[in-house]
């Protein structure tokens, strides 16, 4: 194999860069990124859940509260879990009593298990009052409250726009 040596002498450097047109010095000048963030893992996760309503003496959707519907999702993710489930931190966003739509943000890792939780379980015996009388096996109610994933995410406005606008679920205050 054979090279050739280079000569410094006979190399030419290259051109040096034209100078920017004060309307290219003006466009430059107006825009700058400072930062540049991407979300690929968010922290939280949504889940939007509605009652579901069996034939028979169901609880009306009016008389859901939010100690009601805390201790329902506790109910739920303490029998598939045990301990653990009942850790989870849930959060409820929103509560619209007249159609039984529950918003509820978990931690991104927990939503597989919350899902599933809530789907597993059977529901809570609701007594005449409107109170919860804790799981199936604590005497006879009126109705039994089940709740239903309807859609679940790491992004809550995908969520919304599958079933209802913004403006319904987030209405201006005044």
């Amino acid at each position: 194999m054979d090279l050739d040596p280079i000569d410094p002498q006979t190399t030419t450097p290259p051109p040096p860069p034209k100078p920017a047109t004060p309307l290219q010095q003006k466009k430059e000048s107006r825009t700058r990124t400072l930062t540049t963030t991407v979300l690929k893992h968010p922290p939280w996760s949504y889940a939007r859940l509605e009652l579901a309503n069996p034939p028979a003496q169901t609880p009306t959707p009016s008389s859901m509260d939010m100690l009601q519907i805390r201790a329902y999702l506790t109910a739920a993710t303490r029998q598939f879990l045990g301990a653990h489930g009942a850790s989870i931190p849930l959060d409820i966003l929103a509560l619209r009593p007249t159609d039984g739509t529950v918003w509820v943000r978990v931690p991104r890792p927990d939503l597989g298990a919350f899902v599933a939780a809530v789907t597993a379980f059977d529901g809570v015996v609701v007594s005449s009052t409107g109170g919860s009388m804790g799981s199936s096996e604590q005497g006879e109610g009126v109705g039994r409250m089940v709740l239903h994933v309807k859609a679940a995410g790491d992004w809550l406005g995908s969520l919304i726009g599958k079933g209802e606008g913004e403006g319904a679920l987030w209405p201006a205050g005044g």
